[in-house]
């Protein structure tokens, strides 16, 4: 029964069918066999089989369609990703970034594009998907690096989003990273990675931002409190034959979206969010009697915690929404790994933790809590394997790696875990631009 339940989950996404339903289900099937076969019901085991043998015109068409349904659309979209051409993009810094986050908020809404899946054909014959980028920070052997991975006919509108926020700032198309390590071989290295998701069960609560930080009220370097430094010291205090990966891979969200969340999904982020800011709303709705005893409803005054949830939780729901998924890996080559850097990499992303609201927490990964869980590591290196792959490919919306723990988050987050430092960032292994661009004097004869 569990692995039904698991099953259906799989098809229909967000929308998991309850056990009881699930067992109302098979007990109808059972209650028409048992008026349709009486005769058969002697003995239970064998009239159970024979119930469910019986009974297969009526279920059978419906999984089989289902099931077809799943494949088709599973082909149609890795042969549409397969056509796409894929290019990583390094980022340079300059010395002095001035601007608070909000400059990589405004690049990254830039990059929202519904585009591709207009129609249900261009959707579910065609097997077209939206355009999902990834985001990436990297240490090797402690040199830190900013990449972005996006479709090559996108390139230029990433750069021009980028550019006009950030212009001092020099773009590059480099070879992938990744392709130095193209498999796990565990005979020569050593991997452990894990995937991070929303600790609350509330996808419309947010992180701490770099509003809460006020970042954007002190713009100055002298003023700046920026939690990413400590996520690029960590990074950038790995030593030789190490390296770690942060990847967080985008994709712009689209109402009523159904391509990697079940064919009957009928999520709503907009709509949902509403729905609950309006309960958090209604939750200080309290009544008291009146002078003639009538009774009276009034709005009473939030607490500081009730206060910042709803004004978090209104600021998200009042900017686009892109769906995520984030993962993280730390390898390191023989005699170099360390299983002491895996402390640093779970809880990387604490410093945005927001107690009453949101933080990214664990979601699972490569290892197995007992020794009989997994004789001679074989299911543990089966895993790296896995996802290694996965973080190669950068896939998270596609069979059959659809199944990564994903959240909504708004640009103003995703700009709060990934942007430029300034000088603020003092990481030894963040390295920047030593000379400078300028234009040519307006005067300069030709």
């Amino acid at each position: 029964m569990r692995f039904f339940l698991d099953y259906l989950e799989h098809i229909f996404g967000d929308i998991k069918p309850p056990t009881w339903a699930v067992i109302a289900f098979f007990l109808g099937l059972l209650l028409v066999a048992a008026v349709l076969f009486p005769t058969q019901a002697q003995y239970v085991e064998i009239w159970i089989l024979l119930a469910i043998w019986n009974t297969a015109p009526l279920w059978l068409p419906f999984v089989l369609a289902i099931v077809f349904w799943q494949v088709w659309l599973a082909y149609r979209r890795a042969a549409f990703q397969a056509e796409q051409d894929y290019i990583l993009l390094e980022i340079k810094l300059p010395q002095d970034i001035d601007k608070s986050p909000l400059a990589m908020e405004l690049a990254i809404v830039g990059l929202h594009m519904t585009s591709g899946q207009s129609t249900w054909y261009d959707m579910y014959v065609l097997g077209k998907m939206r355009t999902h980028y990834s985001l990436e920070i990297v240490s090797i052997e402690g040199s830190v690096h900013f990449y972005i991975w996006t479709r090559a006919s996108l390139r230029d509108l990433v750069e021009a989003s980028l550019y006009g926020q950030y212009p001092n700032i020099e773009i590059y198309e480099v070879p992938d990273y990744t392709e130095k390590v193209p498999y796990f071989d565990y005979t020569r290295m050593g991997l452990y990675a894990l995937q991070y998701k929303y600790s609350a069960d509330n996808t419309f609560y947010p992180i701490r931002t770099y509003m809460d930080f006020k970042m954007e009220d002190n713009p100055k370097e002298e003023y700046k409190v920026d939690p990413l430094a400590s996520v690029l010291e960590y990074m950038g205090s790995i030593g030789p034959g190490e390296q770690v990966w942060l990847q967080m891979i985008i994709r712009p969200y689209k109402a009523a979206q159904s391509d990697s969340h079940g064919i009957f999904n009928t999520f709503d982020y907009y709509k949902d969010g509403k729905a609950q800011l309006k309960k958090m709303r209604e939750e200080l709705k309290e009544t008291s009697q009146g002078v003639e005893g009538e009774e009276r409803e009034y709005l009473r005054i939030p607490a500081r915690g009730e206060a910042e949830r709803i004004n978090s939780v209104d600021r998200k729901l009042s900017k686009l929404a892109f769906e995520v998924a984030v993962r993280g890996i730390y390898l390191g080559f023989t005699g170099s790994f360390t299983p002491s850097r895996i402390a640093g990499l779970v809880p990387i992303f604490r410093p945005f933790n927001y107690p009453s609201l949101n933080s990214l927490g664990f979601a699972g990964d490569t290892t197995f809590n007992f020794p009989w869980q997994d004789y001679n590591h074989i299911r543990a290196n089966k895993k790296r394997k896995k996802f290694l792959e996965a973080y190669r490919l950068r896939a998270a919306f596609l069979h059959p790696n659809n199944h990564i723990k994903t959240q909504f988050m708004s640009p103003e987050e995703l700009a709060t875990i990934f942007h430029f430092p300034g000088r603020v960032a003092t990481t030894p292994g963040l390295e920047r631009i030593t000379s400078r661009k300028a234009s040519p004097p307006p005067d300069l004869p030709r």
